[in-house]
């Protein structure tokens, strides 16, 4: 976010980075995002005897 013009000379005390809860909710988003990117298999097994049940209807065997 940007707050207008640069102030030099202030002090900082209302504006703090993250901290280790900030961080930790941070790598708990990140992580499966990475993984999940990776290796897709751990989600799309999940799904695939409910997408094979709809094909089935359209396309029978």
């Amino acid at each position: 976010m940007f707050y207008g013009y640069k102030l030099f000379h202030v002090p900082n005390e209302h504006f703090v980075d993250s901290g280790p809860w900030e961080l930790f909710l941070l790598i708990c988003i990140f992580l499966p995002v990475i993984g999940i990117g990776f290796y897709p298999d751990l989600v799309l097994l999940l799904s695939v005897d409910r997408v094979q049940a709809l094909l089935s209807n359209y396309y029978p065997k």
